[in-house]
């Protein structure tokens, strides 16, 4: 059985006050501290191991964006390429670019 998508809404995320994590679906996360601060993460397991990638504050993300940078990540797992090592290996090639200019 499929697991649900889009799960949260905009209006559900800014009312959120507990602390947490709370699925979206596609392996999105919304997780919210103690502080109330409230972020995106993209978590999965690979190798029976399990990962988490963030990817950015509410304030800076918006749950459209949020989804759309899990289902890319979702797209690289389907390929059989960890994300975590795409994002870091892509991280270090924009600082060196940045580097050399």
């Amino acid at each position: 059985m499929a697991r649900p998508h889009n799960q949260l809404t905009t209006k559900k995320v800014n009312s959120l006050k507990e602390s947490g994590y709370y699925p979206d679906g596609n392996r999105l996360y919304l997780q919210v501290s103690k502080s109330l601060t409230k972020s995106w993460l993209f978590i999965y397991k690979l190798n029976s191991k399990k990962f988490e990638i963030g990817l950015g504050s509410t304030d800076t993300v918006t749950l459209a964006e949020a989804r759309e940078k899990a289902q890319d990540y979702s797209k690289l797992l389907a390929s059989g390429i960890n994300p975590l090592i795409e994002k870091t290996q892509k991280g270090t090639r924009t600082a060196s670019c940045q580097h050399s200019s």
